[in-house]
């Protein structure tokens, strides 16, 4: 099975506060995936993880409300074995633990994003 293929029976949850570019990255995701949720922030995140179940998320860290690590503790408290990718500016990326499944490091390319996202599928 093909890394398209992968993607297309998958739902993610894209959390970033930035609407311009979670528009963006969702409707390139959109091409390429089952659903894409969009939250603007972490507690609004939670509350789409918690109705909408998703296969990935992925979340900025520097958020409104709930940031992305306190985002992700709460996702892997519910379900520990549920893809986190997390979305950074930071270079020094040993402060994210152990718990997320993917780094991306900003900016970044569609590329590049759909290459991680294929990792944790």
């Amino acid at each position: 099975m093909g890394n398209k293929e992968i993607l297309k029976n998958k739902s993610i949850l894209y959390v970033e506060d930035d609407k311009d570019t979670s528009e963006m990255f969702a409707m390139a995701l959109r091409r390429y995936t089952k659903k894409v949720f969009v939250s603007y922030d972490g507690e609004d995140g939670f509350k789409s993880y918690q109705e909408n179940n998703p296969d990935i998320i992925v979340t900025d860290i520097e958020m409104p409300k709930k940031n992305g690590l306190e985002l992700l503790r709460l996702i892997k408290e519910d379900d520990p074995n549920k893809p986190v990718i997390i979305l950074t500016a930071y270079k020094d990326q040993a402060h994210f633990g152990k718990e997320a499944n993917g780094i991306i490091v900003k900016p970044f390319k569609i590329s590049d994003f759909l290459e991680e996202l294929y990792k944790v599928c």
